[in-house]
């Protein structure tokens, strides 16, 4: 197998199997019980995030088991291949010898990762092969998941970040509250010009809303008063960096590979969620300052007005991405939340 034949043959694979599982037992290592629930979510979220691109080689695979299994059967039952499909549930020796070599299959070692190789190589040759619907159908499983991890990666610092400024010590509030006196706040969007006359006030009506007991609701407080937003990664990291410093804000914005990742997989996912994956002028200018990233060659010669290209490296890349950044913040957090000295509000 040549070089470009084996990197096409293990593209679907890098969306599925290649995807770390280091997500799924994150809840027994976080201490602090107020974000055990963040945890949970956020590994349920990628779980479906993952099993969604494990659908279409898990179908091609249960299939192919499944008639090769009947013709198996049927040969060493009646001695010859023609025996149609349909006949299986009333034939009860051929019944029985299907489930005898089911009850074989399972003690063969490696048998599955193998029967994953060659669905994910069959996903790969559906896609180039199978015309326009298959290839779109395909790309549009890669999209989603994508799109999905994000969706998980952006739902779980915003739960993370309102547990954490709920049920942490006072002093995370403080630098949020603290953070409001800033040129520019805590939502750059709003730029230098930006009114900040009434960035620190609570009207009454919003106190009587809490029952006037603000103990283990100010994270709630900030984000119903748009003190905060979660709506852009520039706009988490500074939320981060007003209660916890800039060593976890450094976490999502900081000058290394992974946060250029991260980066990158979010101007991605706004363009296929905005432009359909076509490639504008906004998205060549986004790029252009994440030369950093691993996936930039990948996508800096796309041409403008064209569909992005999306395979399974580059969705396989982007949910590692958000499982490692996810993992990182959230750890970190609960690090500094599990701290003894600390006083809770």
């Amino acid at each position: 197998m040549d070089e470009q034949t084996h990197q096409f043959s293990m593209d679907y694979l890098a969306a599925v199997a290649l995807i770390p599982n280091t997500y799924l037992k994150l809840s027994e290592k976080i201490k602090f019980a107020p974000l055990q629930g963040v945890a949970k979510t956020f590994t349920l979220n990628m779980s479906r995030v993952h099993s969604l691109a494990s659908f279409p080689p898990s179908l091609i695979a249960y299939y192919c088991a499944l008639q090769l299994s009947f013709t198996r059967a049927v040969f060493e039952v009646h001695g010859h291949w023609d025996s149609p499909l349909s006949s299986a549930p009333s034939d009860a020796a051929v019944a029985k010898r299907r489930q005898e070599l089911g009850e074989l299959d399972k003690d063969e070692k490696n048998k599955r990762r193998m029967t994953l190789l060659d669905a994910c190589h069959a996903v790969d040759l559906v896609k180039r092969h199978g015309g326009e619907s298959a290839f779109l159908g395909i790309e549009a499983i890669l999209q989603a998941q994508i799109q999905g991890a994000w969706t998980a990666l952006e739902a779980m610092l915003a739960d993370l970040w309102v547990k954490a400024v709920n049920h942490g010590p006072k002093s995370l509030a403080k630098g949020v509250w603290k953070a409001q006196e800033k040129s520019g706040g805590l939502k750059p969007e709003q730029g230098q010009d930006a009114d900040k006359s009434q960035e620190k006030t609570i009207p009454i009506q919003c106190l009587s809303d809490y029952g006037f007991d603000l103990r283990d609701r100010m994270g709630d407080l900030f984000v119903d008063r748009k003190k905060v937003d979660f709506a852009c990664l520039r706009n988490i990291a500074k939320a981060y960096e007003s209660a916890f410093g800039s060593d976890i804000a450094n976490l999502l914005i900081g000058d290394t590979e992974l946060c250029a990742d991260l980066q990158m997989m979010e101007v991605v996912r706004n363009l296929l969620a905005h432009q359909a994956g076509i490639v504008d002028q906004m998205f060549e200018r986004h790029i252009r300052k994440l030369k950093k990233s691993s996936v930039y060659s990948m996508l800096a010669d796309t041409p403008k007005a064209t569909p992005l290209p999306v395979n399974g490296h580059l969705s396989g890349r982007f949910n590692t991405v958000a499982i490692d950044i996810g993992l990182a913040v959230i750890l970190a957090v609960d690090a500094r939340l599990s701290r003894p000295d600390d006083v809770k509000i």
